[in-house]
């Protein structure tokens, strides 16, 4: 039975439906053109409440052109609904047209609703869908002494949300003192490259106003905790360490962030788009005895440089690219391709291993979300990214890694970790800055920084 603060939206097409529509994925992909019709169902949407906390619900094929978007909160106040129609007949997952596939930013209601919780479940009785749909969005009570302590050795995937950090949780408006003018409106960033830009609105989207300031909030996973490192345990962390971070410009942005907040090394004083560097930094920043290098290698190449020998963390990512308006790789291509990298990935850690005993830690730092964006970027290569199709690449992603994790007994624990960027990044995708394609903003990265200081650092 629901809980209280759990509930489902269901969104149902009635009009100009085509779930009965085949044969858009490449040939070698019919196997995986089930899968997806049977996960995501032929359209898009983006299911949304913003308030207290911040979700992008996710969306569950129901049979037809039927969705289920189950969602769980657990701070009261006031909570606001949109429903956002991106695209339909398969096109956002479809591969037999290389086109870039536009989204229409349809809202399906014409106006915001709202949500007020104070504790009381959204849903009565006990519909089975409800049922259904519930079962996937689970936690676990934490008792009086709050909810446990996150398991790493194994990766950060728990399931969460986006909290409002100001005002604290204990003082968000009440359905009695409730009133619009308690969430004004605020500008977003302002992104000066996009052919769309009126603020304040959000960065590249759908021009759309955000209720909430998306940059007050803290991701909270709902069934455990992660352990919040402080500047002091963060610099401590990475004493001594060499880390490397190999991947594309999303990679970049990471690196950049955890340079900045972990190390004090602005964005000034790093390298641009494109390029590979190292930074062992001055007497003067936290991490003045650790090193930590940016490769620029966005397909996934397994060269030279990640030889465990050298590192005592590897953070790698590839997978929008393999998406973008120059690749088109396919559902089967990126996992043929994701199979051959960890194979060899993992011949190198047992290399090191049989050799010296080496204990090198390798994390799969997953895609971020795509940033909603219609700026000439996307419009002008014909780009492919689109969030079911990264989210079909990071499920296989996932799944693969948790099956090499049992496989390679050798593995010491916690040597091979997934780390979830996709979960934290999909709530914020029209809230992307700078050049509209990137979440540079570092305080959308933080999630990921204190993941990543976790794994290097399991106790603070």
């Amino acid at each position: 039975e629901p809980l209280p603060g759990e509930g489902v939206v269901f969104v149902v097409r009635k009009a100009g439906c085509v779930a009965s529509s085949a044969g858009w994925m490449a040939a070698g992909d019919r196997a995986i053109e089930g899968e997806v019709r049977e996960r995501f169902g032929p359209d898009e949407l983006l299911v949304e409440l913003e308030g207290p906390e911040l979700l992008s619900l996710p969306q569950e094929h129901v049979g037809g052109c039927s969705y289920a978007f189950p969602f769980k909160m657990t701070v009261g106040g006031l909570h606001f609904l949109r429903i956002t129609l991106l695209r339909t007949n398969f096109s956002a997952v479809r591969e037999d047209d290389h086109l870039y596939q536009r989204p229409y930013f349809d809202d399906v209601l014409g106006e915001l609703k709202v949500f007020v919780f104070e504790g009381q479940g959204f849903v009565q009785g006990s519909n089975k869908m409800v049922r259904q749909a519930l079962r996937r969005v689970h936690g676990a009570s934490g008792g009086e002494g709050g909810p446990p302590a996150c398991d790493m050795s194994k990766g950060a995937t728990e399931v969460g949300r986006w909290v409002m950090n100001t005002p604290a949780p204990s003082q968000v408006i009440s359905p009695q003192d409730a009133s619009l003018g308690s969430f004004t409106p605020k500008p977003s960033v302002f992104c000066p490259v996009c052919e769309v830009r009126k603020p304040p609105h959000r960065a590249c989207g759908s021009g759309r106003q955000w209720i909430v300031d998306p940059r007050k909030y803290d991701w909270v996973p709902y069934a455990c905790q992660y352990p919040q490192h402080t500047d002091a345990s963060a610099s401590a962390c990475v004493k001594g360490k060499r880390i490397l971070f190999s991947g594309d410009s999303h990679t970049r942005t990471f690196f950049n962030a955890f340079m900045d907040k972990v190390c004090k090394v602005p964005a000034a004083a790093q390298k641009g788009h494109a390029t590979s560097q190292c930074h062992s930094p001055n007497a003067t920043s936290p991490c003045h005895t650790a090193y930590l290098c940016m490769e620029h290698n966005y397909l996934g190449w397994v060269d030279a440089t990640l030889n465990p020998d050298w590192w005592d963390v590897i953070v790698a990512n590839f997978g929008q690219h393999p998406a973008c308006g120059a690749h088109h790789w396919t559902q089967t291509e990126f996992r043929n391709w994701f199979d051959n990298y960890m194979a060899l990935v993992l011949r190198r850690l047992k290399d090191q291993k049989d050799r010296k005993g080496g204990q090198t830690r390798f994390v799969w730092y997953s895609s971020n979300a795509m940033p909603i964006a219609r700026d000439k970027m996307m419009t002008a290569s014909d780009d492919w990214r689109t969030n079911q199709r990264l989210q079909m690449y990071e499920w296989y992603a996932k799944a693969r890694i948790d099956v090499l994790q049992e496989e390679n007994g050798w593995l010491g624990r916690g040597q091979l970790l997934y780390m979830d960027s996709f979960s934290p990044t999909l709530p914020l995708q029209e809230a992307a800055d700078g050049d509209c394609g990137h979440f540079s903003v570092a305080s959308y990265q933080r999630p990921t920084i204190n993941q990543l200081l976790n794994f290097v650092c399991p106790k603070l």
